[in-house]
């Protein structure tokens, strides 16, 4: 009933934080049934690859990864003080077993690590195959029956990758295309043949021309255009004696002009 007073026994009650030493019980428990789990997993990557098998070392891996950068206080997995903590969880957590179940020991007795039987790449791999496994589920339902063939976390990596790539290449867009130096000099080239073409044009049309109109025309426009007519005209050492020319022809007419010739 509106305004009515609610009972303190019917009012909700605040929840109650779980004590740490239960908190850190659960948690060593869970942890210890996915270090088992990756343990037999491991033993049966063996003798046949399966996914799920994979998926579970992953996750035993990703833990100790996660545990050895919070001991070691590093924000990713690498360094020096990692690679002792991670070392030491693969020692003492990542234990072998038999086909029984039970810790698998070296002939000195000491307990087998199953993770340091692996390759670096392949431990990093598994470790990202957990870690992205909804998104790599999704992948692998567009594998078909190929599937199967990747279920090493290293081939399974290397093909998303691959895709990725396509679909980047795929979506990028004509411009954003990076042009290789050779697309780059024949579009300069082309550039270069097509003002060519223009230049000859405006010179053909100029010597068309019998009362030189068109040349005094051109002559008196822009300096670039005058210039670039001439020298594509032109032979290179005729181009060298006109420019000379020119000079000595501008020095005669400051001459005059200045009253130093007769």
């Amino acid at each position: 009933m509106e305004g009515a007073i609610m009972d303190p026994n019917d009012m909700p009650k605040e929840p109650r934080a779980i004590p740490p030493d239960v908190e850190n019980s659960v948690g060593a428990a869970h942890d210890e049934r996915v270090d088992k789990a990756a343990a037999r997993a491991a033993r049966r990557v063996k003798k046949g690859q399966t996914w799920l098998d994979w998926l579970a070392i992953g996750e035993s891996i990703s833990g100790g990864r996660n545990k050895a950068m919070r001991r070691s206080g590093a924000n990713e997995p690498k360094g020096s003080a990692y690679n002792r903590a991670f070392a030491d969880w693969m020692d003492t957590k990542a234990i072998a077993v038999d086909d029984d179940g039970n810790p698998e020991l070296d002939d000195k007795g000491k307990p087998v690590s199953w993770a340091r039987g692996m390759n670096e790449a392949t431990r990093t791999h598994a470790a990202w195959c957990f870690e992205n496994r909804d998104e790599v589920e999704r992948f692998r339902l567009t594998l078909g029956d190929k599937a199967d063939q990747k279920n090493h976390p290293t081939t399974m990596r290397r093909a998303w990758d691959a895709k990725q790539k396509a679909l980047k290449k795929a979506h990028e867009a004509p411009g954003d295309k990076k042009e290789t130096p050779t697309e780059k000099l024949n579009a300069e080239l082309a550039k270069l043949d097509e003002e060519n073409n223009q230049l000859k044009k405006k010179l053909a049309k100029a010597e068309q021309d019998a009362d030189g109109g068109s040349i005094t025309e051109l002559l008196s426009g822009p300096v670039k255009m005058a210039v670039d007519v001439i020298a594509q005209s032109v032979s290179m050492n005729r181009l060298n004696e006109l420019a000379k020319a020119l000079t000595e022809e501008a020095k005669r007419r400051r001459s005059i002009k200045n009253g130093g010739a007769k």
